[in-house]
C-alpha cells in the first residue's frame, strides 16, 4: 500500500455555511440516540407537509 492510501481524507467545506453544516452533521452521526429516516419515511414526511396522500 503507498503512503497516499494510507492516508485518510476528511471533507474540507470551503464557506462558513458549508462549515457549520458540516460540524452538525458529524454531531448527528456521532450522536448513537439519533435514528436517520429511510428515503421512503423521508418521502412520506414531504407529502404529509404537501398535503398529498399516499
Amino acid at each position: 500500500m503507498d503512503s497516499l492510501q494510507q492516508k485518510k481524507f476528511e471533507y474540507e467545506p470551503k464557506t462558513e455555511l458549508g462549515k457549520k453544516l458540516w460540524e452538525l452533521r458529524k454531531k448527528i452521526i456521532a450522536d448513537p440516540s439519533v435514528q436517520l429516516k429511510n428515503w421512503e419515511e423521508i418521502e412520506a414526511e414531504i407529502d404529509e407537509i404537501r398535503g398529498r396522500n399516499r
